[in-house]
């Protein structure tokens, strides 16, 4: 008799739960928007590009540079932080507004990154369905991005850094890339990058010819100046070369009848201009060409081994008793050897001028 009382309650409560599950699924359809289907009823072909009879597809393509953290002579590389926004339309979407779709469940313009490097992502992969069957990717990027540069005005520098997208499974006449004028930009924050000032990010497409797939593609560069900070270079190489060649130039006020110290003063400008190279080689690029940091070292370096000429041949006149030449020698390169510097840094000036800023 207890055993049927409780199959009765049970029967009855299982009736009451059946109920009040109807009763939230009518009202979740209630709330449905006419049209509108269940986000895991995708029946869409992912293979399939969305377009309108001989029209190629619109993707709208945004990049928001996030932060720069290291710029890498040497490796000639940038450590960036970007946010890549792609948006497009396709009317098979229309009644997923409000989904969110895995990449390989629906159809996608691949875009990739030309520029050679190692980036990692930092948001999921998936796409979300706005109004109207909008559809919308969006993927935040770190890592660093190689850009071979010209450093010939090194440390006066200045690059325009280029990111370059496009999509090598579609062709021009397939997807046709847009700016995105209201999202591509910089943060208004500065840069994580010590000795660069960067500046604003501007964006252009245009159409490249790729040999590998023997078609047109359409293509989006994001470029964004970097001028390098010269301060650093300045105070702890250029003033410093430059006092240690005044510094040569005091053995032709001494006299060259005590050749001992004019010698050795010489001699120990010399090793104290070696020492300073040692010291500071690490922080120049090591290129197959000569930068203005380059030319300015090497016509300090001229100049102080030619003063320790100087002083060994005055040491070499006084031995043969040829005094007054000595003194006339020191004389001379008073005067010359200061305008010989002069000389070479308005070289240095021309040389500067003429190498302008190319994209890189």
């Amino acid at each position: 008799m207890q055993s049927g009382w409780r199959l009765a309650l049970l029967a009855a409560f299982g009736v009451l739960c059946a109920d009040g599950a109807a009763a939230l699924g009518a009202e979740h359809l209630a709330e449905t928007t006419p049209g509108q289907r269940a986000c895991d009823v995708l029946d869409v072909r992912a293979d399939e590009r969305p377009r309108k009879e001989g029209e190629a597809t619109k993707i709208t393509l945004g990049v928001q540079v996030v932060d720069v953290t290291n710029i890498d002579d040497v490796n000639q590389s940038i450590n960036v932080d970007f946010i890549v926004r792609q948006t497009w339309t396709d009317s098979r979407m229309i009644p997923f507004e409000g989904c969110k779709f895995t990449l390989e469940k629906v159809w996608t313009p691949h875009i990739d990154i030309v520029n050679s490097g190692h980036l990692w992502t930092r948001l999921r992969d998936y796409v979300e369905v706005f109004q109207f069957g909008r559809v919308q990717y969006m993927q935040r990027y770190h890592g660093a991005v190689v850009f071979p540069y010209q450093a010939h005005r090194f440390p006066f520098d200045k690059h325009e850094i280029s990111l370059s997208f496009l999509s090598l499974e579609y062709g021009r006449p397939e997807v046709v890339l847009v700016n995105d004028d209201k999202f591509t930009g910089r943060t208004p924050n500065d840069f994580n990058v010590a000795d660069w000032s960067i500046g604003t990010v501007l964006a252009f497409v245009q159409t490249t010819y790729l040999d590998a797939a023997e078609r047109d593609h359409s293509q989006l560069n994001i470029t964004l100046t970097a001028q390098r900070r010269t301060s650093y270079f300045f105070w702890k190489v250029m003033v410093p070369l430059t006092l240690i060649v005044a510094m040569s130039w005091s053995v032709f006020w001494l006299d060259p009848a005590r050749y001992g110290p004019q010698v050795g003063l010489s001699a120990t400008s010399m090793l104290t201009l070696i020492a300073f190279l040692f010291a500071t080689q690490a922080i120049v690029p090591r290129l197959n060409y000569l930068t203005i940091m380059d030319k300015f070292v090497l016509g300090s370096t001229i100049l102080v081994f030619l003063a320790l000429v100087e002083a060994v041949m005055t040491a070499y006149f006084i031995a043969k008793e040829r005094e007054a030449l000595a003194v006339r020698m020191d004389r001379y390169c008073r005067a010359i050897f200061p305008a010989a510097f002069a000389v070479m840094i308005l070289l240095l000036y021309a040389d500067l001028q003429l190498h302008e800023v190319q994209p890189t």
